[in-house]
């Protein structure tokens, strides 16, 4: 009984995975390929730079959440991920940004100096390089078959298991 709760609760983490995955995909190929968003805010007018924050913020954001501790699932299984080394410093990088920027708010990355006309302040760009870009479009791609491949073997396994 307890190996079909572990393999359930298996199955769902990497169901939520593959939507998070997918989100993060999405993200980068509409980032990369169709809007060619890789600015900081004084390169471009208008709001094309608080776009393109709300789907970096959310690539980075869907990317990592697989990768952060749930309560109630097993962590993502690590085998399904097979990345090269630039892939893997990218992976870091993500994971990284989560935590220290996106997700939470260090004071490694943040200044602010008053001065007598105001603030000096230094934040954080919310840009990705085409080439991040590209790294996390074919990093979500292979992450996705991957656990598509896991899904249907712990999908076949808890089939057999329900039918005994």
């Amino acid at each position: 009984m307890q190996e079909i709760s572990h393999k359930k609760r298996q199955f769902e983490r990497l169901f939520a995975s593959k939507y998070d995955f997918a989100q993060a995909n999405f993200c980068a190929r509409y980032l990369l390929l169709k809007k060619g968003w890789h600015f900081r805010p004084w390169e471009r007018r208008g709001t094309i730079y608080a776009k393109q924050t709300a789907f970096v913020t959310n690539l980075i954001i869907a990317y990592a959440r697989p990768f952060v501790a749930s309560k109630g699932w097993p962590a993502f299984p690590t085998k399904l991920i097979n990345f090269d080394a630039a892939q893997r410093e990218m992976h870091k990088r993500l994971l990284q940004m989560r935590r220290e920027i996106f997700a939470h708010s260090d004071s490694e990355h943040f200044s602010f100096r008053p001065v007598d006309t105001g603030t000096i302040e230094q934040v954080p760009f919310a840009v990705l390089s085409t080439v991040e870009t590209e790294h996390v479009k074919v990093m979500t791609d292979d992450v996705i078959k991957s656990t598509n491949k896991k899904l249907r073997e712990l999908h076949k396994e808890l089939i057999e298991i329900s039918e005994t």
